[in-house]
């Protein structure tokens, strides 16, 4: 009964209240955040989100939940000053609820309000949570976002390059940055940035490893000082 509630752990700010429990039983969940209307009434489809992220094999951590529901509450509070209807796409695409959501974070991040990584956080989140209502039965006349496939490329722990099909919407890639390379910096881009060592800190170096007398690593790092070698090829 979210009436009960004490005034202590309301968040007017989020529009969150947080249900602290002690019980060490397995079916209670500790800190679970709730997101309340203006007029004090639950928000029954966010909160049912909120509840299946509970029933994933492995339980997210509450400060996890409670940035998804923080994202949630800012999404609805948005649509209530908006009088936007969340489940209404039958309309022009940039009227649709997930297009204006959108374009209201850009206008967000131009007032410096917000910086890149939070929109795309939160529209991230508002696409998980309209998937949701889509896997729960909610059917929309007309699509919520573009879909399309994406190649990413890592190395794993034994050093082999990978990679891993994902999915990403348009919306995301809206609040995508691209990392510009300073050609001019001092760095050098060889899988991280790197930068050749000052006099003085070789010199640091080469004190170290008269203190320390190992010779194999004596030998290593000056192979390495005076080629430049890579640490693979010194070994």
């Amino acid at each position: 009964n979210t009436e009960d509630l004490p005034e202590s752990i309301k968040s007017p700010a989020t529009g969150l209240r947080a249900l602290k429990s002690d019980s060490p039983q397995d079916d209670v969940y500790n800190y679970f955040s709730v997101l309340i209307d203006s007029d004090g009434s639950p928000w029954v489809d966010g909160n049912r989100y909120l509840l299946a992220q509970l029933k994933d094999y492995r339980r997210p951590n509450h400060r996890t939940l409670e940035s998804k529901a923080g994202d949630l509450a800012h999404f609805r509070t948005w649509c209530k000053e908006q009088k936007i209807d969340y489940l209404d796409s039958n309309k022009a695409k940039r009227h649709r609820p997930t297009y204006r959501y959108e374009a209201h974070l850009h206008r967000e991040i131009r007032a410096s309000k917000i910086q890149y990584g939070t929109a795309k956080r939160r529209i991230n989140a508002i696409v998980n949570f309209y998937r949701w209502l889509m896997t729960d039965g909610t059917v929309f006349d007309r699509p919520l976002w573009r879909e399309s496939k994406r190649i990413h490329s890592y190395n794993d722990q034994r050093g082999f390059n990978r990679f891993r099909e994902y999915r990403t919407t348009d919306l995301s890639l809206s609040f995508s940055v691209s990392r510009q390379r300073d050609e001019y910096s001092e760095f050098i881009d060889d899988g991280g940035q790197l930068r050749p060592l000052c006099p003085k800190e070789q010199s640091a170096v080469h004190f170290s490893l008269q203190s320390i007398g190992n010779t194999e690593m004596t030998l290593s790092f000056l192979f390495a000082l005076f080629t430049g070698a890579r640490i693979q090829t010194v070994f």
